[in-house]
């Protein structure tokens, strides 16, 4: 529902050492005053387009209907590539063409996608190398003006509908309860668990007999939560967004085993009935 002061969250590659996201920032809030600006996180790593799209995705549903999501992970900035606005489960999305909603608009296929006019929006001053402060910012700002529901003939305002490019690589892989389920690290984060593609649900859903291989090393146990392992031990939990993880508890994973984004995982479930013979 819109409110006094919707809410726009941001994600980028840009990091926190720069100028780049409090640009963005003065931007937005000088054309929308009072807009509320949440930090989804700025640590994606440089053009990581499937990273983005697998975070974004993650992150979404916390946020309640009417939020607008503003993603800068650009790596074709100052070229062709159009900036699309979406409407997708009551939220928008503002980010570039690159396949960096390809996650939201699989599962969404009622969702509205525009190619935005991005002349109608460029600030006069603006940078070929900088769309995401010059134009982006300025949408997301548009966006953020309007004080009802935004319907479709309010986003055709902003330009016409497109077909928008989707990336095979940012898609789910459901396990195999009875075979191995091969799939790769999406995410290594702030505590250095290893996050995969691998979408389970919760423990549950696996047999009791579950256990992970990643790198070189084999038979990692599936856990309900790290406290069911001893401290310092190597482990593998369905995380808070239903991922495969493998992590150590009270440790750093991704050290422990000098692994990190791409490498193979493989998750292997072993029916009650084999594991009891």
């Amino acid at each position: 529902m819109p409110t006094d002061r919707p809410i726009v969250t941001l994600m980028t590659d840009f990091g926190l050492r720069d100028t780049y996201v409090a640009q963005m920032k003065g931007v937005m809030t000088s054309q929308r005053p009072g807009v509320n600006i949440v930090d989804l996180t700025h640590a994606i790593p440089p053009q990581d387009i499937v990273a983005a799209a697998f975070q974004l995705d993650d992150a979404i549903d916390a946020f309640p209907p009417g939020t607008i999501h503003l993603v800068v992970v650009d790596p074709g900035v100052g070229t062709n590539r159009d900036i699309l606005a979406v409407r997708s489960g009551g939220q928008f999305f503002v980010g570039p063409d690159n396949g960096i909603f390809s996650r939201i608009l699989r599962r969404d296929q009622s969702a509205i996608v525009i190619a935005v006019d991005q002349s109608k929006f460029k600030r006069k001053a603006g940078s070929a190398t900088f769309h995401g402060r010059d134009i982006m910012a300025p949408i997301a700002a548009r966006l953020a003006t309007f004080k009802r529901e935004v319907s479709e003939v309010d986003l055709l305002q902003l330009g016409q509908p497109t077909r928008p490019m989707l990336l095979d690589a940012t898609a789910d892989i459901e396990p195999d309860l009875f075979e191995n389920t091969e799939g790769r690290v999406i995410w290594c984060d702030h505590f250095g668990n290893l996050i995969s593609n691998i979408k389970v649900g919760q423990r549950s859903d696996l047999p009791e007999r579950a256990d992970v291989s990643i790198g070189e090393t084999e038979e990692i146990p599936v856990v309900r939560c790290y406290a069911e392992t001893p401290r310092g031990s190597l482990l593998a939990l369905i995380g808070s967004a239903g991922r495969l993880e493998v992590a150590v508890n009270g440790g750093n994973a991704s050290e422990r085993l000098n692994v990190g984004v791409g490498t193979s995982i493989t998750l292997t479930c072993t029916p009650t009935e084999a594991a009891d013979r």
